[in-house]
């Protein structure tokens, strides 16, 4: 479990942490703090309103993974795995639930009974259809007070601060 600040400090908690550690930057720690912070409240947010409609996290990005996938076959769970970037073991365990709820199936390749394919049903196309609705116009209102100009440059910085990301 992460712990994350529901206050961010005063500007001189992170004057008074270079004193501790001459090293640092302040403000590069706020940034920091402030990505956290914003990250842990995004994650609760959507968790809220994933659970009004009886979904979890994991189980709506693997629905909008398939949902979206070029392959009309559908996807391997390995692929799915790696696109979400969780162990196999995770992932047997959200198709198990998805397959219970009646939303995905497991259909075997036709070659090699090895393989199997994961696919939405009907059902699941209709909750990403009914859900995405809801969590893009959500999405939308949310950004409708940030400018294009804004945007793009916090994707820009954002993308750099993914690159730059020592904790990798």
């Amino acid at each position: 479990m992460s712990l994350f600040l529901s206050k961010l400090p005063e500007k001189e908690f992170y004057q008074s942490l270079s004193k501790t550690f001459p090293c640092i930057d302040p403000s590069s720690v706020e940034t920091l703090l402030r990505l956290r912070k914003l990250a842990a409240d995004l994650d609760k947010g959507i968790d809220q309103f994933l659970q009004s409609h009886s979904l979890l996290s994991g189980r709506f990005s693997v629905l909008m993974q398939l949902a979206y996938a070029k392959d009309p076959e559908g996807l391997k769970s390995i692929t799915l795995a790696e696109l979400l970037g969780v162990t196999r073991g995770n992932m047997t365990g959200l198709l198990d639930g998805l397959e219970e709820a009646g939303l995905v199936v497991r259909v075997s390749d036709s070659r090699d009974r090895r393989i199997a394919y994961i696919q939405l049903t009907k059902k699941g196309r209709d909750t990403v259809t009914k859900v995405g609705a809801d969590y893009f116009k959500r999405v939308c209102k949310m950004m409708s007070r940030v400018s294009e100009k804004e945007k793009s440059s916090m994707n820009k910085s954002l993308e750099k601060m993914n690159e730059l990301m020592a904790f990798k």
